[in-house]
């Protein structure tokens, strides 16, 4: 019998081929996959940004552990350009640093 986990995964996997980056984000949270969800939204972050869904990935980064944030450098570039264009330059500087 395959867990939850599996099936969370399946699910994020079946919206990102439809085009549902957001909701096949929040599957892979949901199934408690950081590293994954990190890989997904920094490979992604170009898409997330082209409609305008910069709000999302502040919210995310709050969710996401410190140590999986400063090991991905595109995760960190993708956090602080939206933290920068969000008007939070703080926020940006911590990523970036």
């Amino acid at each position: 019998m395959q867990g939850i986990r599996h099936y969370l995964h399946l699910a994020s996997q079946e919206c990102i081929r439809q085009g549902l980056l957001v909701e096949g984000i929040q599957y892979l949270f949901m199934a408690g996959d950081d590293p994954e969800v990190a890989g997904l939204i920094a490979g992604h972050a170009h898409e997330l940004f082209a409609i305008n869904e910069l709000p999302l990935p502040m919210q995310w980064s709050a969710r996401l552990p410190d140590e999986i944030i400063q090991n991905n450098p595109g995760l960190c570039i993708s956090f602080g350009w939206a933290a920068h264009t969000s008007g939070r330059p703080e926020k940006s500087q911590r990523f970036l640093e």
